[in-house]
């Protein structure tokens, strides 16, 4: 399967615009119900899996996490809205860490390949710190940041740039 990436939001959505462009570490994006934050940070995403530097072999390797306060407004909503853009290019596993896993073959336009993980984290959980601390991350979505505990976003941001590491990789995140 072939991607070619074509997001177009036009003049009509400065605030989406300018947050697909961003590239800096941290970036928020705010706004009222129904104002297309989520699908936004979802197609976001999809960039970041293809702007990832290649590796020798031409696999570009992702690993994120999307995090909500609890399992079920995670599941209810958030995973919801991801698959309405990532369905057709991974498949979602439910566990007690759900997750997506690009199809293998998903190639770039320009033949490189996407190699992408993304799993799905509470941060309501009894230790959020410790249950964090050990992702090795490219990125992290944090969906209602508002409703999240401040450890969870901390311990989360320590762990950004982990991934791909000169094992998995050997190219910079």
């Amino acid at each position: 399967m072939s991607l070619d990436l074509k997001l177009h939001l036009g003049g009509d959505f400065p605030v989406q615009s300018a947050y697909m462009q961003c590239r800096e570490r941290r970036s928020l994006i705010r706004g009222p119900r129904g104002s297309a934050k989520t699908f936004s940070t979802a197609q976001r995403l999809l960039l970041h899996m293809a702007e990832q530097p290649p590796n020798d072999r031409g696999i570009r390797p992702t690993r994120g996490m999307v995090t909500r306060y609890s399992y079920k407004e995670l599941l209810n909503t958030t995973v919801k809205d991801f698959m309405d853009v990532f369905r057709e290019l991974g498949t979602f596993k439910q566990s007690d860490l759900p997750s997506w896993r690009s199809h293998p073959g998903l190639y770039l336009s320009d033949g490189t390949q996407v190699d992408a993980e993304v799993v799905f984290q509470s941060t309501g959980v009894d230790d959020v710190e410790s249950t964090i601390k050990g992702h090795q991350l490219t990125y992290a979505w944090f969906n209602e940041r508002s409703g999240q505990p401040r450890i969870a976003w901390d311990t989360a941001d320590a762990g950004l740039g982990r991934y791909p590491s000169a094992v998995s990789g050997g190219v910079p995140c």
